[in-house]
């Protein structure tokens, strides 16, 4: 009960750091990149008239977590249905449809837990490595998802077992497809579009313990770094061997060479959660999926939304939770630019509701000010007034349902002084008809 009122009494602001929490010599530290990947930060600034994000934490709602339209139509929703293509049940297999047992016994479903594992209870190893790792007791799920790098959906970073060649055991086998020696990296240089999956269409692998320890110029290349201070590893008895993120160089060659001598390791690959000040945020969201008509596998869209809980990101305390509510935000403008596309199914999301995105974003940045006509353009990527024009216009006027031009639209009254005037789209001010240029409209 304690814990309860705790989180009742809480709310956002007890995640806000206090004024002089980064004063002194030693308080800022900058990890860098080429050494690990830190969190990303939101919703609290250091510096700046405005610390406090007022677009996540509204001064009205001191338990209120905003969602935002886009965040939940092409990550969550995605995310959610790409982990529900397996059979989430705690109903006993005995007592499960004769269809879902078929499947199962025939590859198809998975089901989780499943009969022969029940990942939730009787872990052991999992539980012994709890004792170090405050997460741990939620990796012997994540190893059952395959990892996802697509921009569309939600990020699952790779997790499961890796065996080094070892004389007491030359030869590893797991009926659990758990076993992954091999990684694939990714960087931001790649030469493909930006909604495809890097991991889909990149088809090098490299070892595993290359990626982790390596540092030859044949393991990292040009854009690659050593990534152990982004792996948590342990032995088969579920002994921790390194905590990337906490790691000294000291314990990071320890387990180096631990690995390198041989034997079995579990692993998985650790991007530090969103942090607001000093506290790590998670939500816990229910997944709630089921069977439609023609027997694919569908989120429930109007399912219970869970909760968030933040935890010092130092010493987090799973009793000593700070707790929030998600809300989801129901902007007409953005939820309009998001209609009529299912991106469940779909992995590109039109460049016309990228850049309604953009405008909305910029305008609000700008505290409800209107924006430069030409700042507004170049944000969006578009070389004339037209080609923008045009480019909200067809988004807006379609899923708006706007038979006609309206006489300021909505993208019209975030501009300054000197937009062009709008009559029809697409036509100038002589009754020429003018040809929108493709080249900001069809490429990022």
């Amino acid at each position: 009960m304690a814990g309860r009122l705790l989180i009742a009494r809480a709310g956002w602001s007890a995640l806000i750091p206090r004024d002089d929490w980064l004063r002194g010599s030693t308080k800022v530290r900058i990890d860098a990149y080429s050494e690990f990947m830190p969190a990303p930060r939101v919703g609290w600034k250091p510096y700046g008239p405005v610390r406090v994000n007022p677009y996540l934490f509204a001064p009205d709602d001191p338990f209120g977590w905003m969602v935002h339209e886009f965040d939940e139509s092409l990550e969550l929703q995605p995310g959610l249905l790409q982990i529900a293509k397996d059979l989430v049940t705690f109903r006993p297999f005995g007592r499960l449809p004769a269809a879902a047992q078929e499947g199962y016994l025939g590859g198809r479903p998975r089901l989780l837990p499943f009969p022969g594992s029940l990942v939730f209870w009787g872990v052991e190893r999992a539980r012994r490595a709890y004792q170090q790792l405050p997460q741990a007791l939620q990796i012997p799920l994540l190893a059952n998802v395959d990892r996802h790098e697509s921009p569309i959906g939600i990020r699952v970073p790779q997790a499961g077992v890796v065996h080094q060649l070892h004389a007491d055991q030359p030869t590893y086998a797991t009926a659990d497809g758990h076993l992954r020696n091999a990684y694939k990296r990714t960087h931001r240089w790649e030469k493909i579009l930006r909604d495809q999956d890097q991991v889909e269409l990149l088809g090098k692998e490299a070892s595993l313990v290359n990626v982790l320890f390596g540092t030859l110029p044949d393991d990292v290349e040009l854009y690659g770094k050593p990534m152990a201070r982004n792996v948590q590893l342990w032995n088969e008895r579920g002994d921790v061997l390194l905590d990337g993120p906490h790691a000294s160089p000291a314990e990071i060659k320890r387990a180096m060479r631990t690995l390198q001598a041989g034997g079995v390791f579990g692993y998985r690959f650790l991007f530090p959660a969103m942090c607001v000040g000093q506290h790590e945020v998670y939500w816990h969201r229910p997944l709630v999926a089921y069977r439609d008509a023609d027997g694919e596998v569908a989120v429930l869209p109007e399912a219970p939304l869970g909760y968030l809980t933040a935890y010092h990101a130092d010493k987090p305390r799973l009793d000593r939770a700070i707790g929030l509510w998600p809300r989801l935000q129901r902007r007409p403008m953005l939820l309009a630019a998001l209609a009529d596309q299912d991106y469940t199914r779909t992995r590109q999301v039109p460049l016309q509701v990228r850049n309604v995105r953009k405008l909305a974003q910029a305008y609000a940045l700008f505290r409800a000010k209107s924006l430069p006509v030409s700042f507004a353009r170049r944000s969006m990527g578009l070389d004339t007034s037209s080609a923008w024009a045009m480019c909200c216009w067809r988004t807006t006027r379609r899923r708006l349902r706007q038979p006609k031009w309206p006489a300021r639209p909505w993208w019209a009254r975030c501009l300054s002084a000197g937009a062009p005037t709008w009559t029809t789209p697409g036509w100038e001010a002589g009754g020429r008809a003018r040809k929108p240029r493709p080249s900001g409209i069809c490429w990022w």
